[in-house]
């Protein structure tokens, strides 16, 4: 069992990480929109359209260069903030059939096999419940580095994309 709260940087970090596939799609649209655009000027071909579509794919790619470095963290920000929930302490155990969490404000306990993907990098592990709802894991809150690998351990057996359970009849 460990225990710890999670801070307002790694919860934007988290918000950041749980939104880098998108930004990378996006990257590559605005990328082969530019690509395209530069091949159709090159080939003397509808020029105009080519300025367009190459002022569109660069604007793109600047604004949602904007949209990850200022709005993202300022609305994760803002969105801790409100959230008393996020700060108080709790603390979680882990076994290799369930994860449990316990704070002040209540318990949970959910099986492994219930999270329908992960997300994770060097200092954070986001498990989700679905599309848009994640569990955080910081790394600082295991305190040891045996604690930490013995959790992405477990964790890894959640797959990296969403996964559906068949429908019901």
């Amino acid at each position: 069992m460990v225990e710890g709260k999670i801070t307002e940087q790694q919860y934007v970090a988290a918000m950041a990480l749980h939104q880098s596939r998108h930004s990378r799609i996006i990257f590559l649209i605005c990328a082969c929109a530019g690509i395209v655009a530069v091949a159709i000027w090159l080939l003397g071909m509808w020029v105009s359209a080519a300025i367009v579509l190459l002022a569109a794919s660069i604007g793109g790619a600047i604004g949602h260069w904007l949209w990850d470095r200022l709005y993202i963290p300022a609305r994760a920000a803002k969105l801790y903030r409100q959230s008393a929930d996020f700060a108080a302490p709790f603390k979680i155990a882990w076994d290799a059939d369930t994860v449990e969490l316990w704070s002040e404000k209540g318990s949970w306990r959910r099986s492994w096999s219930e999270y329908v993907k992960r997300r994770e990098n060097d200092e954070l592990v986001l498990l989700y419940i679905n599309d848009q709802l994640f569990n955080l894991f910081p790394r600082d809150m295991f305190g040891s580095e045996a604690n930490w690998k013995s959790f992405k351990e477990q964790a890894r057996r959640v797959p990296t994309r969403t996964t559906l359970p068949p429908p019901a009849e």
